[in-house]
């Protein structure tokens, strides 16, 4: 028998590690009878090595198995590498073949569930740093549309792209939720209109709170929906969020009635069917004080 069948015999989980430049010699020694290493001696120093001292246990049973059950180990990275791919998948993350079959390896050799937050990590770290990668139609992309739909229509709030990918991989990733986000764009709220404290501290969107005044408006211009009316960019419907009340010298929400004078202030409201009925009207009862009558 050669000195490699000694080892396989004598060290079956380990055999494989004859070429390693520290547990060769290793090997080597425990089975050479003129040496006469013992277990306990043996154990000691292959606790020293690099390949101990660097390998989690999870790797060093991966090595294990890979190489006395080959066809095992292929069998994990199989299912493994097929849980990877849905979970990349269902986050919107396009990986080639080489890609997925790295990314296999290292979770089979670290044991790591493919759909946790740390393998959901790192696919969106892999896909952030890959100039041929980008993050299609999947949950980060829902999460982050429902972080932007939020900000923007509900507590009419600029967020930047990148700030809500970040908001939507977080997410994704379990970290975090929508109703995280809410708490986050509620405080800020408060901050920016303080005199609508109380409504937002009960659980109301700015949205919630000024709906009602834009449907005023809307419904005055004849306007087809509530997103003409844009308090977050137009200086002129912003007053509805916020009046300053000259009585007072301080920052209000208008009233119905004033965002109804607000709206028939707009050249626009001419147009609609209210205005032109006004202006009928008016035109009448000039006609009628300089002695004009209408025709029967």
């Amino acid at each position: 028998m050669t000195v490699v069948d000694d080892i396989k015999r004598d060290y079956p989980d380990i055999w494989w590690l004859f070429s390693d430049p520290e547990v060769g010699p290793l090997l080597r020694d425990a089975v050479d009878p003129n040496k006469g290493m013992d277990q306990t001696t043996f154990k000691a120093k292959f606790y020293q090595t690099n390949y101990f001292k660097h390998r989690s246990v999870a790797q060093r049973q991966w090595d294990i198995l890979s190489h006395t059950d080959p066809t095992e180990a292929n069998a994990r990275r199989a299912q493994y590498r097929s849980q990877l791919q849905q979970t990349a998948i269902r986050l919107g993350i396009n990986l080639n073949n080489p890609q997925l079959n790295w990314m296999t390896e290292l979770g089979v050799q670290r044991n790591l569930d493919a759909s946790s937050p740390q393998v959901i990590g790192g696919l969106i770290h892999f896909a952030n740093g890959n100039p041929n990668s980008r993050i299609g139609a999947g949950s980060i992309r829902t999460a982050t549309n429902d972080v932007m739909q939020m900000a923007n229509g509900q507590f009419f709030k600029n967020v930047s792209a990148a700030g809500a990918q970040k908001w939507g991989e977080q997410i994704a990733m379990g970290q975090r939720t929508i109703q995280d986000f809410q708490e986050e764009l509620t405080k800020d709220a408060i901050k920016r209109m303080p005199w609508m404290a109380d409504e937002l501290k009960g659980g109301n969107t700015v949205a919630d709170v000024i709906n009602p005044l834009r449907q005023v408006v809307a419904s005055e211009l004849e306007l087809p929906s509530l997103s003409a009316v844009d308090v977050m960019n137009n200086p002129t419907w912003k007053k509805l969020i916020g009046f300053h009340d000259p009585a007072t010298n301080k920052t209000r929400l208008m009233t119905e009635s004033e965002a109804t004078v607000l709206a028939r202030q707009q050249p626009q409201w001419w147009n609609t069917a209210k205005g032109q009925q006004t202006d009928s009207d008016e035109t009448l009862k000039m006609l009628n004080i300089f002695g004009y009558r209408k025709s029967a």
